[in-house]
């Protein structure tokens, strides 16, 4: 017994010594006098941690701290003006000393700085796309680098002299999952993906921030238990508001998707950015974020878009150009991943030899414009050139041949509606017409930001269109004349809207990323009624929305909600508790709406109460996310690389068909008999005949200049957009930045026109006018050849 005792007695002494064990060291600051010999200066006030608790040095550099049992690393917290080298150390048994040298780094101490954000860097060891984030970063002045997902450890060096990384489960063994930095006075603080409990990290991330200082600028780097930038934090009895610190912004570092929610100079803004090399989650960009931060710590974001070709476009004129009060409207388009376009100039020539040179302004990430000087001569032959001029030096050309023509105004009103995705509700909507296959782009403006699934609106003459993230990080809906191409009126919405827009009753509906829901009077831009949906998580995907008989339709997060137009107030919703939301859009036909969820599947609603009616995700049928067209009282469902077609109420499978490709998304089935035609993920638009199982025409377009697959970091030959059927032609843009006219019967093109940009979204018929916007944000406007 007495054995037992002394054994007991021994183990109890072991752990309490363990449980208390103390470490210290010093900090201090190394640099060489003139004879070459070290000097070494002590470091007070910084700070030290073992991921747990955090310590400050004295005066003369020195620190001790209470390890906690399961720490595994002692860190420093960098001050501005210095590097430390490194800025951790791995706790070693039986080792009680750790000392951490610091250097003179100039670069730390600058008042106006910027970072990149790289997320899923792991992905970018093996390819290419890892040089050309460095190349991008570096040429936009970058002075340091967040990793954030997984990161291989080790090809730091490869990647960015000086960078920081948001560690995943395979490396909290080699890197600190808590530690902190400070850079040009701002203090950041990591919090890594780790086992530890959401208690601990809020009571390690307070006992930082305030040994830091509570009114330090501050920027939390999250991809821990504290999920979705939540103002207030609380568990285990501990809570953390952020509003009693000065928090500018946090970094979702496990979200990949495109996200800058602004909130306004005293408000914390969220910022996510997509992977690197594939597409995000919900279908934005492949990307890295450049984060700016100028001297009174405000913050500014860009999404630096990865392997961009280095390319200037001149989009309009391209045929004809309209002189009004003898200047020529000139728009351009120019990019590269791997240098930043520092000016774009454009020059008209009657010779082609001799040209006068007229700088361009930059309105989007993309789009250049300015005017050019000429007299109003109807036939005379000119030559337009615009010339962009990348940070390496790199000189990027481009030249149209047009002819001169004097704007006309023209006061007919263009009686004709295209008030959602393809057209209508039923996203089916042939257009007859005499279309000789053939277009004249009349004009081109621009939304002054960047346009992903929003496809255009046409109210009577009033083009509607969303454009997010402006230079100034704005996002807002705006319409144009589509007769003058001049603005009718713009409205800033409170965060980016990524899918379809709807129109009902002279009305305006669309909803953000963030759940926020507008209805803006067409004519006016005015709001009817804004409503904001509350408990909607930060990383939201907003689907495409419809309207009809008074009802808007759209699916935010994990609900469908239907909001009474006229009254303003939710009619009613629905609670999908097991799903996720999609970019696809809902589709209405004989009073169903048809829904699509990546782990619910298809489902189908009775669209005036919202009584479920039938649903599949199961027995073969499981959709991840696809999207549904409605014609001759069938839903046509294309998902993955299957067709289905289902009837309205009970939801019976009428039909179903195994494709030899694999569908966009995005893009709507356009249906003919028994031929669909749809826009795939790498084999450009196909028709294919579902019962006789035989391909009619694959045609493929060229590999996509932006990549926006979330599971394919290949540059495939993308088409987002639905296919619409004008006359006997079948147009569609592709993410090749080109838009396409086919022979419906042979799919043989007949034209092609370049817009030097992405065209992920679906285009529009007004009367003898199509309409579409691109990725850079700019309206195209193009006569039909009738």
């Amino acid at each position: 017994m007495r054995y037992i005792i002394t054994f007991f007695v021994i183990v109890f002494f072991l752990s309490l010594e363990a449980s208390c064990r103390v470490v210290e060291g010093t900090v201090t600051s190394i640099s060489t006098n003139k004879k070459g010999h070290n000097i070494e200066v002590p470091m007070g006030n910084v700070l030290i941690s073992d991921g747990y608790t955090v310590c400050k040095t004295d005066q003369n550099g020195r620190y001790s701290i209470s390890l906690n049992p399961e720490a595994t690393f002692i860190t420093l917290t960098q001050p501005d003006g210095y590097k430390a080298t490194p800025f951790f150390q791995k706790i070693i048994n039986g080792l009680d000393r750790y000392d951490f040298p610091l250097v003179r780094n100039s670069e730390s101490v600058k008042k106006r700085f910027s970072f990149g954000i790289v997320n899923y860097a792991d992905s970018l060891v093996l390819s290419n796309t890892l040089k050309h984030v460095g190349d991008a970063l570096t040429s936009r002045n970058a002075d340091f680098l967040i990793t954030a997902g997984a990161f291989y450890y080790g090809a730091d060096s490869l990647l960015f002299p000086s960078f920081w990384s948001v560690v995943g489960p395979k490396e909290k063994e080699l890197r600190p999952a808590f530690y902190s930095f400070n850079w040009g006075g701002v203090h950041f603080v990591v919090l890594s993906n780790s086992s530890r409990k959401a208690a601990q990290a809020i009571e390690w991330l307070k006992s930082d921030i305030e040994a830091s200082g509570i009114r330090i600028p501050t920027v939390i780097v999250n991809n821990s238990v504290l999920v979705n930038s939540n103002p207030i934090l609380s568990a285990g009895g501990l809570s953390f508001n952020m509003s009693n610190y000065n928090i500018k912004a946090v970094v979702e570092a496990g979200w990949n998707a495109n996200i800058y929610d602004y909130r306004g100079k005293l408000a914390t803004s969220t910022i996510a950015t997509a992977p690197a090399e594939r597409g995000g989650g919900d279908y934005s960009p492949a990307g890295v974020k450049l984060v700016s931060v100028n001297a009174k710590t405000e913050i500014a974001t860009e999404t630096v878009l990865t392997n961009v070709p280095s390319k200037v476009s001149l989009v309009y004129p391209t045929d004809t150009a309209e002189v009004e009060n003898e200047k020529i409207r000139i728009y351009a388009n120019a990019y590269s991943s791997e240098s930043k376009i520092e000016k774009v100039k454009a020059g008209f020539s009657t010779d082609g030899v001799a040209f006068r040179w007229s700088e361009l302004n930059q309105l989007s990430g993309w789009t250049w414009s300015g005017f050019l000087l000429t007299a109003n001569d109807s036939t005379q032959k000119c030559f337009i050139r615009v010339v962009a001029t990348t940070s390496r030096g790199e000189v990027l050309t481009d030249e149209v041949t047009a002819y001169i023509k004097p704007f006309v105004p023209d006061s007919t009103r263009i009686e004709a509606q295209w008030y959602a995705l393809a057209g209508n509700v039923e996203h089916h909507k042939p257009i007859a017409a005499s279309f000789r296959g053939t277009l004249s782009h009349k004009r081109t403006v621009s939304g002054l930001g960047s346009t992903l699934y929003s496809s255009p609106l046409i109210a009577d003459s009033i083009a509607i269109t969303a454009s997010n993230y402006d230079a100034e990080g704005r996002s807002r809906l705006a319409a144009f004349n589509l007769k003058t191409g001049k603005s009718f009126w713009f409205y800033f919405t409170k965060e980016a809207i990524k899918n379809s827009l709807a129109f009902d009753r002279g009305v305006v509906l669309a909803a953000d990323v963030l759940g926020n829901v507008y209805a803006l009077n067409v004519m006016t831009g005015k709001p009817v009624w804004t409503i904001a949906i509350n408990g909607v998580p930060k990383l939201n995907v907003t689907g495409g929305g419809i309207a009809k008989n008074g009802l808007y339709y759209v699916a935010i997060g994990q609900s469908i909600y239907a909001f009474d137009i006229d009254k303003g107030v939710v009619a009613w919703k629905t609670e999908r508790k097991n799903s996720e939301g999609n970019i696809t859009t809902l589709t209405w036909g004989n009073g169903v709406l048809l829904a699509t969820s990546n782990i619910e599947g298809i489902t189908g609603y009775d669209a005036l109460s919202g009584r479920r009616l039938w649903g599949y995700n199961d027995s073969g049928i499981k959709v991840y996310e696809g999207n549904s067209s409605f014609s001759n009282d069938l839903f046509h469902l294309t998902a993955g690389s299957y067709y289905y077609r289902f009837a309205p109420q009970t939801g019976e499978v009428k039909y179903r068909a195994k494709l030899p490709f694999e569908v966009s998304a995005s893009s709507v089935p356009l249906v003919l008999g028994d031929t669909i035609m749809v826009g795939t993920s790498n084999s450009g638009v196909v028709a294919y005949n579902v019962r006789e199982e035989r391909l009619l025409w694959k045609s493929e377009v060229l590999p996509s200049i932006i990549n926006t697959l979330p599971n394919s970091s290949a540059k495939m030959k993308t088409v987002t957009a639905s296919p619409i059927l004008v006359g006997k032609y079948v147009v569609f843009g592709a993410l090749d930045g080109r838009v396409y006219i086919l022979n419906r019967d042979n799919g043989l093109a007949q034209k092609e026109s370049s817009l030097g940009a992405p065209i992920l979204t679906t285009a529009a018929v007004a009367k003898d006018f199509l309409i579409l916007s691109d990725f850079s944000g700019n309206l195209s406007v193009f006569k039909l050849n009738l």
